[in-house]
């Protein structure tokens, strides 16, 4: 969008922190929340300048110039609105990889729980 446009919008910063686990580094959930939150954030007000650009047009009769301003800025919004899904995708993968690395941590101790058990109960006999 061109910068003497008023209702342009800034490009989000996303910060995902990661910690360093035995299996590797991993994104903190809190992190990637709060980027979700943000990128939704931005999504709603796009979708809401998107419906508002819609009415207008529908409401007047635009000379050619006038429609095709309101056709590029339409254009922009869509396509920014589709680099935000890329990024809530992007998150979503994250998750995913977490979502993995826990049950994995999980599944280990309880392994190791069960040893710890086993070995304890054999010992007292």
């Amino acid at each position: 969008m061109s910068s003497d446009n008023k209702d342009e919008v800034n490009e989000v910063e996303i910060k995902i922190d990661w910690v360093d686990t035995p299996r590797g580094k991993v994104p903190t959930y809190e992190s990637i929340s709060k980027a979700i939150e943000d990128i939704a954030g931005v999504l709603m007000e796009q979708d809401i300048r998107l419906e508002s650009i819609e009415k207008k047009t529908a409401q007047q009769s635009l000379k050619p110039e006038q429609l095709e301003v309101v056709i590029s800025e339409i254009k922009a919004l869509r396509a920014e609105i589709k680099n935000i899904y890329e990024k809530i995708d992007y998150l979503e993968e994250l998750l995913n990889e977490i979502s993995e690395k826990t049950d994995t941590i999980d599944y280990l101790s309880e392994l190791i729980e069960r040893h710890f058990k086993t070995r304890h109960e054999r010992d007292e006999d």
